[in-house]
């Protein structure tokens, strides 16, 4: 890859140098060059095929403008132009290549009728002057203040080895070196190019017919990979998303949001960091449906955009609703006074695995529970309506008591939230006659 300040191959001209043909100007060459085709790139796509320039099939030779999305009226016109040079003495149809050096990705920031640049590892043009176009030079300017190849689009241009500083790059993006920033002034093209761009060609590289292959961001966006459609998700456990990771994406912030309508609405639930490509959500009780869909939104300095799942998946779960009723009763079995915890529930799906019910003194439900019941379904019977209880034996005040409920369907579990009970104080059984004795 390389940030270049001539373009491809020319062919033929009076100002052809000794050397042969070498490359033209990249303005030149996009304005001026009806043989060759160019195309817009002005959303995202992700392998992306460029073929070689010099093709024996005219309908692949074509260079390729990025045009980002304008941030204001001084950076507007700004694009990045793309080609593919394959080089090769001994082909006829490349032999215009012969000259030139290196094999690869050019790439190279333009400003129309303003400016072009290449840039050197230091991120800065090597000679400004070089880079200016007046047309005509102003009287007294120096010679060298005048772009001879913008001035004159036969001249011809350099048969310098482009990509000696770059084999091997895969990405160039705002983070990289080059970079693919604005300059901060239009007008002023050599003043620092410190103006974030969320442009992107990211995951270059090469297939066996001599194609490079590209990813390329017009967009400050990252793309949800999961829950993406489909997924069928149990309520009360973290809930991962991930999305495709760009790490020279300059975002500062992806937000995600839940909707349970299919998109219809969102509720935000989290902002975080753009630094792993995915975050793990604490337990969700809500949100029980089969139309929900996750949105990230990539936020940078300056704008954003977003990606949401491409179809429903599914929440499934234990309803916190008026049929989630946990109750307690007390009883004495002879002289020793017992509690019993039930709970009635429904699930948002017909369940058909086990019932599991835990008590705690706690109101976080954590640590192990004073209690634990489970009902089990070795038939797998599907149900939406469910009851299960516990009993212990109760000495003293033990306090408030809080539930979990725990359903099972497939594979997964879901989970009810920590619900409070109420507040336990044991019963005193009298001396039973005859035993055995149970009082209610």
């Amino acid at each position: 890859m390389n940030m270049g300040r001539y373009d491809v191959l020319r062919g033929f001209g009076s100002n052809e140098p000794p050397e042969r043909v070498n490359p033209y100007h990249p303005i030149q060459l996009f304005e001026h060059t009806p043989w060759l085709g160019k195309v817009e790139i002005t959303s995202d796509v992700r392998d992306f095929h460029i073929p070689q320039l010099r093709n024996s099939d005219p309908a692949k030779r074509k260079v390729y403008v990025v045009k980002p999305q304008p941030l204001s009226g001084q950076y507007f016109n700004q694009y990045f132009l793309l080609s593919n040079h394959q080089g090769d003495a001994g082909s006829p149809i490349l032999q215009f290549d012969a000259n030139y050096q290196g094999k690869g990705l050019l790439i190279w920031h333009v400003l129309p009728a303003k400016a072009w640049d290449l840039e050197s590892a230091g991120g800065e043009v090597p000679d400004v002057r070089l880079g200016q176009i007046f047309d005509p030079i102003p009287p007294g300017a120096p010679i060298l203040r005048g772009d001879a190849l913008a001035r004159s689009w036969t001249f011809a241009g350099s048969g310098a080895d482009f990509y000696s500083d770059f084999y091997g790059v895969t990405d160039f993006s705002a983070t990289t070196n080059p970079n693919s920033n604005y300059y901060s002034e239009f007008f002023d093209f050599f003043s620092p190019q410190d103006v974030v761009s969320h442009i992107g060609v990211e995951n270059i590289r090469q297939d066996a017919s001599g194609d490079m292959i590209v990813d390329i961001y017009v967009d400050p966006k990252q793309y949800l990979t999961s829950p993406n459609g489909g997924e069928v998700i149990p309520a009360g456990n973290p809930l991962t998303v991930t999305w495709l990771h760009r790490p020279n994406a300059a975002i500062s912030t992806v937000n995600i949001a839940i909707s349970s309508n299919g998109g219809q609405t969102y509720d935000p639930l989290f902002g975080v960091s753009n630094t792993s490509g995915q975050y793990t959500i604490p337990p969700l009780y809500g949100f029980l449906s089969t139309q929900n869909r996750i949105k990230i939104t990539s936020l940078d300095a300056t704008t954003n955009a977003f990606d949401e799942s491409d179809a429903n998946f599914t929440r499934w779960g234990i309803n916190q609703d008026s049929t989630f009723q946990p109750t307690i009763t007390h009883r004495c079995i002879g002289t020793t006074p017992k509690v019993k915890v039930s709970v009635n529930f429904t699930t948002s799906v017909a369940s058909d695995g086990d019932d599991v019910l835990q008590v705690f003194t706690n109101s976080s439900c954590t640590g192990t529970p004073i209690g634990t019941a489970t009902v089990a379904n070795p038939s797998h019977t599907p149900k939406t309506t469910h009851t299960i209880w516990w009993e212990g034996t109760c000495s003293g005040s033990p306090g408030a008591f809080y539930v979990v409920v725990k359903s099972q369907h497939g594979s997964g579990w879901a989970a009810s939230q920590c619900t409070y009970v109420g507040t336990v104080t044991c019963i005193s059984c009298g001396a039973c006659s005859p035993p055995p004795c149970v009082y209610d």
